[in-house]
């Protein structure tokens, strides 16, 4: 009877990792496009990645991914930031990106727990951080992108290194952070974009919130009238942070608080009940450690954002 249970979990696992999409398949083929957030002091919007073509580097079949940043600057300015290409390699399971004269792995799509690989600087030349980081791969899950399944890598960095992931790597879309490592000790000022709004090519299309279109910028008219609906203070904060909101035609009320990280990353979620008439809140970020920190609002007048400092 043990043998049997033992048999029967095995074929579960070996029916578990079959539904896996092998890649076999090109990572960033032509006409694929990455969308991430923006949002840096009074400037936000997006950075959008796509794929364009392909060229050759080192003998080797490279893909072009064409950088740009589409954003708002208070009091009334849009305009366009171009930020260069990247050069992407894939080789069976790893792929490479082509950094300052040679290929780093970017992501290593075979890895197992406990593995570690090298990533090289995105943008190490304005930063006094080392050229090249390593990281380490602390666990594996899977995420479901209609109609596959993929692997989902979750890593952290190795040894204090400068350069690490701001959040777990898909097989699919790679990092649902910046698609580039970034700075976690000396520079956490992400000029190139930061969480991954929506990914799309011929076959899969993933948006992390449906709330969010992916080439949404905030108006003109309301990141200048937003003052009008909403407070939040003291900034910079040490304990108690407080938000006010008032009406807009109509009684203005919460729905729902979220505060992210300078990666990206939700770490508070506070949710209220309708029938509760909140138009005031007051809650203490002690805990938080220093740093900026993105507040979202969802109200019944719209959704805002402010960025907060955390001494």
């Amino acid at each position: 009877m043990k043998t049997r249970k033992l048999l029967l979990i095995f074929i579960l696992i070996l029916l578990f990792f079959a539904n896996f999409k092998t890649y076999s398949q090109t990572w960033a083929p032509i006409g694929a496009k990455w969308y991430y957030n923006y949002n840096q002091a009074s400037s936000v919007g997006y950075v959008k990645i796509e794929c364009i073509k392909d060229t050759i580097i080192a003998n080797d079949t490279c893909k072009v991914l064409n950088k740009t940043r589409y954003q708002y600057d208070y009091p009334g300015v849009y305009h366009t930031v171009s930020l260069g290409n990247e050069y992407i390699f894939q080789n069976g399971n790893k792929i490479y990106n082509y950094k300052y004269g040679q290929f780093y792995i970017l992501y290593d799509f075979s890895a197992t727990i406990g593995d570690i690989w090298t990533v090289s600087a995105s943008r190490y030349q304005y930063s006094s951080c080392d050229t090249i980081g390593k990281v380490h791969v602390d666990s594996i899950g899977i995420k479901i992108i209609y109609p596959d399944t993929f692997k989902i890598i979750y890593t952290s960095s190795y040894q204090n290194s400068n350069w690490v992931f701001s959040g777990p790597i898909v097989e699919k879309l790679g990092c649902l952070g910046y698609m580039l490592p970034i700075q976690q000790l000396c520079d956490l000022d992400h000029e190139e974009g930061g969480s991954l709004r929506c990914y799309s090519d011929s076959l899969y299309f993933y948006q992390a919130d449906s709330l969010i279109p992916c080439d949404f910028i905030t108006s003109i008219n309301e990141i200048m009238a937003d003052d009008q609906f909403i407070k939040v203070f003291p900034n910079p904060v040490y304990d108690n942070l407080n938000i006010s909101l008032s009406s807009k035609g109509s009684m203005n009320t919460f729905h729902q608080i979220e505060i992210y990280n300078c990666f990206g990353q939700l770490i508070r979620k506070l949710k209220f009940d309708d029938s509760m008439k909140y138009s005031d809140y007051n809650f203490n970020v002690h805990s938080l450690s220093s740093g900026i920190y993105l507040i979202r609002v969802y109200t019944s007048d719209g959704t805002f954002e402010r960025k907060i400092i955390k001494n």
